[in-house]
């Protein structure tokens, strides 16, 4: 009967935390403020890989018709496992788009062996991409 009870307990438990932050059923998607007019475009960067020979790592450019030269830049870079899809759920939920709106330009990018970015064509080279070459690529 105990462990009934204690059983009933905790499922009630997640339930309610459950709730809580997924939100109730119909529950409004929360908006960004989302500059309309916001271009999205496919940049590419140049690099070379721990082994000295040149790759390409794919990525995102975010801007509003307003942006110049002189506009600050955010520089997005993606935890491990992840991309630069991260940054840009949908264009009604993404800190990208939301940072271009605020007045930045903004560029995401997928480090090399993620994503877009392939490593794949070298035996082993995932054991050479360390933090400390994701670092040097990203500068």
């Amino acid at each position: 009967m105990r462990n009934a009870l204690r059983l009933a307990l905790t499922a009630v438990a997640v339930a309610a935390v459950s709730l809580c932050l997924v939100g109730g059923a119909g529950a409004a998607e929360p908006k960004m403020k989302i500059d309309p007019r916001l271009r999205v475009g496919t940049v590419c960067f140049p690099v070379t890989d721990p082994l000295g020979l040149p790759r390409t790592l794919y990525g995102k450019r975010y801007t509003t018709p307003t942006a110049t030269s002189a506009t600050p830049a955010i520089v997005l870079v993606p935890g491990i496992a992840s991309s630069t899809a991260n940054w840009d759920f949908s264009p009604s939920w993404s800190t990208a788009r939301a940072l271009a709106t605020a007045g930045y330009v903004v560029y995401s990018y997928d480090r090399l062996g993620y994503a877009r970015s392939s490593y794949f064509d070298v035996p082993g080279g995932g054991e050479t991409l360390t933090t400390r070459e994701h670092r040097r690529m990203l500068h």
